[in-house]
């Protein structure tokens, strides 16, 4: 995505659960702009994505949403919030947690919560595709630059042993 367009959107949209969202990706673009100038130019560079790409981890987002969100906040799991997660943001989702729910809270309030529960949950449960070790430290000793790239929030990627195998941790 470009972020020029993120910068427009951030200063249009009035959605505080949005904009957090928003600036959260444009510090994740700003910060792969630097690695990718920092990366010495005979080497190549692999991206790699985290989520479900790195770590089994969607089972792990859909369970902090649709049932652990809601015990959080002393309510009884509703079967219809399983129903709408299809290409929705986490945003998305948040408003559909408090449009259910009628939790008295903001989207904030709900997307920080859902991001604490998931921490729990990539260091504790949360487990890195079989295999995945091996192949990056495959492409490390073959010199490429390895950047993670993820909307996932840092301190939940750092709750994982993965950040030994990039050439930056500062995504």
């Amino acid at each position: 995505m470009n972020c020029g367009i993120l910068d427009i959107l951030k200063n249009i949209l009035r959605n505080k659960a949005l904009k957090f969202y928003l600036e959260e990706q444009i510090d994740v673009c700003d910060k792969i702009k630097y690695i990718i100038k920092g990366a010495e130019m005979n080497k190549k560079i692999v991206i790699f994505d985290f989520d479900n790409t790195i770590v089994n981890s969607i089972d792990h987002w859909r369970k902090a949403i649709n049932v652990d969100l809601f015990k959080f906040y002393g309510i009884r799991p509703i079967p219809e919030m399983k129903k709408i997660h299809g290409g929705k943001s986490n945003q998305e989702l948040a408003q559909d947690f408090l449009n259910l729910s009628g939790v008295k809270v903001s989207a904030v309030d709900v997307l920080k919560k859902w991001y604490d529960l998931m921490f729990l949950n990539y260091t504790k449960k949360i487990k890195l595709i079989k295999g995945i070790k091996e192949y990056l430290l495959m492409l490390k000793l073959q010199g490429k630059f390895l950047v993670l790239a993820s909307a996932t929030v840092s301190p939940t990627v750092s709750g994982t042993e993965i950040l030994s195998f990039l050439s930056s941790s500062s995504l």
